[in-house]
């Protein structure tokens, strides 16, 4: 629920996106975003409430598509497609220096019960702020070995959600066929199934 949580909020901020700009202007609808980023990044980084940080940033994440609707708007429509596309090229620049300069992240590292590489990742994106890095990994461990039994209990749910599905459907098959034999068979001979 907590990693779901972020994104149920992204959802929400793009929903009421048009209202805050049609209400308060595309301009002012920046202001709430980055006050948003701002106020999220603080609680992330001064507090142990990441959860909430992630939260009222996906809320601003959600709102950010005012950006293109404020673009669009302001440009002359002859340069309009050009200048929109150049949005997308900066996150594209973005995304590749997110794979071919930043590390991976920590958590994908601890996930993969590598710690060694976790906290070299965390070192180089910290800039060697060892009391912080120190603290993080351990917060890092603890809740990547959650989602870890997490995951195998909502595993072995299914699996065994999905046997007794199946098993049931077997199990009506078998009633069915034993029924169309029995009707359908003319020497009366008792048909079953264990």
């Amino acid at each position: 629920m907590k990693g779901g949580s972020g994104t149920l909020l992204m959802f929400s901020g793009s929903l009421v996106n048009g209202y805050i700009m049609d209400k308060f202007g595309r301009k002012f609808t920046f202001y709430i975003i980055y006050g948003a980023y701002v106020i999220g990044w603080l609680i992330i980084a001064e507090t142990t409430q990441v959860i909430l940080g992630r939260i009222i940033i996906s809320f601003a994440v959600g709102l950010t598509g005012s950006s293109q609707i404020y673009l669009s708007e302001i440009q002359q429509s002859k340069y309009r497609g050009a200048f929109l596309a150049t949005t997308s090229v900066f996150e594209i620049f973005g995304n590749f220096l997110i794979t071919f300069v930043v590390p991976e992240t920590p958590y994908w590292y601890m996930l993969k019960n590598k710690k060694t590489k976790a906290i070299r990742s965390l070192r180089w994106l910290r800039n060697g702020y060892q009391e912080r890095i120190d603290y993080e990994i351990e917060e890092i461990e603890i809740n990547t070995n959650n989602q870890i039994a997490a995951n195998t209990v909502a595993r072995n749910s299914v699996g065994k959600l999905s046997h007794t599905i199946v098993q049931g459907t077997v199990n009506e098959v078998t009633e069915t066929v034993v029924l169309y034999m029995k009707k359908h068979n003319k020497d009366n001979m008792d048909v079953t199934f264990e």
